[in-house]
């Protein structure tokens, strides 16, 4: 009946099952070590040794990178933060022409100030005007 074990008697059976693990395991491990050993004695070395050459460097392939392209803030973007203190990242990438994920580098230099975590996170104007010169 379980509900009258006690605890010498779980206590046993847990390390019955440990020693049997541990047992099975052992054996796992020396017959793995074994197929192991078998297939290393029974791989055929080389027939031949063939010298080969040093094979020529295969041409790289030409890859012309596009010129950075940096987003310009919107004309009007002081008129939108006037009067304002915080604004939402979504918003401050898009007026500002940057990215969300730029803004969370520039945050996490210490360049722009940000409040709040996740949905609530917003960004101080302030700080966007200083480092983005408008």
């Amino acid at each position: 009946m379980p509900h009258k074990w006690r605890k010498n008697v779980i206590g046993q059976f847990t390390a019955d099952v440990r020693a049997a693990t541990r047992l099975a395991m052992k054996k796992l491990h020396r017959d793995v070590w074994k197929r192991h050993q078998k297939a290393i004695a029974g791989a055929r070395p080389p027939s031949k040794i063939v010298a080969v050459s040093a094979p020529s460097e295969p041409p790289k392939p030409v890859v012309t990178k596009k010129p950075a392209t940096r987003r310009k803030p919107l004309l009007n973007v002081t008129d939108l933060v006037d009067g304002k203190d915080f604004i939402s990242s979504e918003h401050a990438a898009k007026w500002f022409g940057t990215t969300d994920r730029n803004l969370r580098k520039l945050a996490a230099m210490g360049r722009i100030e940000i409040r709040g975590e996740g949905q609530n996170r917003k960004v101080a104007v302030a700080s966007l005007r200083r480092y983005f010169g408008v």
